[in-house]
């Protein structure tokens, strides 16, 4: 009796550590709640195949032998074909309310990339091989963010409005453990075996976990909404643009919030993508320290979303957060000034988590609130 009341307590103290409490006081339908539950644990698959390579794509081009002008190419590709995917993905994905469909192919196909980088290093190839793997990575790129538009519309009716800040706190909690896993085991290996070993063995096995991830995302129950009626011909054109247009004239909150969001996404990628590769170049960090750093970020990143989740921003709300998150971004780059050592890199790494935790649950919650449903 004594041991299932300690079982019973124990289960009952995970459950909150991790945040499966998201939705105990809410009458959900068992699909439902099935639903849910799957789309918590492909974070965890998805964000640990991904941080295994994310943290360390400049440091792999760096050991090809890349210039700072290739690396700044890859991340300039990656972000144009970035921004351009969603569109036609939306459109097509509206069309056919195939959305899960339009999120599972793409990123198991983007996954399958992994093994022509794990390919790269047996073929002696010199400057071949740093374009091939500015073409792989850039499609990988263009890829993953083909399911970014059909994978906020399935989720934003999975979960329910008034879950969404407990539950993406939570989901990006244990998203965050499976990132910070990812990223130190993925240093640690690369450290350990070096190049090119070190690299291929972390490209095999986010291959393998993403492969699981995949796989979870197809098991959510998921009601597949029926193609609308299509428009009158003669209007369908005209109706297309007016709708556009007002979506996206400045007049309007979705309107501000692009500006606001392009805005963004200019100033972080001036220095951002080369960030490591003043660790590595310019402050002589390895694998194995960025890798530390990283996960010291993403360590201070988890735990402040817990408590903007459950405190900053049901007090406070997701609008003045983000708003006042938006300015505090521009003390990340900044900082790097003063950090000559890893130790001196610590606090800023963390204080980047802080930032930019609370900012993306906030900016995420916005996105889904402003968006126009048509």
């Amino acid at each position: 009796m004594k041991t299932s009341h300690m079982l019973a307590e124990l289960k009952y103290f995970t459950r909150r550590l991790l945040g499966l409490d998201y939705a105990d006081d809410m009458p959900l339908a068992p699909d439902h709640r099935r639903g849910l539950r799957l789309l918590y644990y492909n974070a965890a698959f998805a964000l640990f195949s991904d941080a295994a390579v994310t943290h360390y794509t400049n440091l792999f081009l760096v050991a090809l032998k890349a210039t700072n002008a290739q690396i700044g190419l890859l991340n300039s590709l990656a972000q144009a074909l970035t921004a351009i995917a969603p569109l036609p993905a939306a459109l097509l994905a509206e069309r056919s309310r195939a959305y899960r469909l339009h999120i599972v192919l793409p990123n198991f196909i983007a996954r399958l990339g992994f093994i022509l980088l794990a390919a790269l290093p047996f073929f002696q190839i010199g400057q071949a091989a740093i374009g091939m793997a500015i073409v792989i990575f850039a499609l990988r790129a263009f890829l993953t963010s083909w399911s970014t538009a059909p994978w906020t519309a399935f989720v934003g009716r999975l979960v329910p409005l008034e879950l969404r800040a407990r539950y993406f706190a939570a989901r990006n909690f244990i998203g965050g453990i499976a990132t910070i896993a990812g990223t130190l085991l993925a240093g640690q290996v690369i450290a350990a075996l070096g190049f090119p070993l070190g690299y291929q063995a972390i490209f095999i096995l986010s291959l393998l976990v993403g492969v699981l991830a995949t796989w979870t995302f197809w098991r959510i129950p998921s009601a597949e909404a029926t193609p609308p009626a299509p428009p009158v011909a003669s209007t369908a054109s005209a109706s297309r643009r007016a709708q556009v247009g007002a979506m996206l004239s400045p007049r309007t909150t979705f309107g501000r919030y692009l500006i606001s969001a392009c805005a963004l996404a200019f100033a972080v990628n001036i220095g951002g993508p080369f960030i490591q590769v003043y660790q590595v170049r310019e402050l002589g960090f390895s694998a194995g320290v960025i890798g530390v750093l990283a996960s010291l970020e993403l360590v201070s990143n988890i735990t402040a979303q817990r408590v903007y989740g459950a405190v900053v921003i049901r007090k406070f709300g997701d609008l003045r957060v983000m708003q006042a998150l938006r300015f505090l971004t521009a003390l990340v780059p900044l900082a790097w000034i003063f950090a000559r050592d890893p130790l001196a890199a610590a606090p800023v790494v963390m204080m980047a988590g802080v930032i930019w935790s609370g900012h993306e649950l906030a900016n995420f919650n916005n996105m889904l609130r402003f968006t126009p449903e048509d």
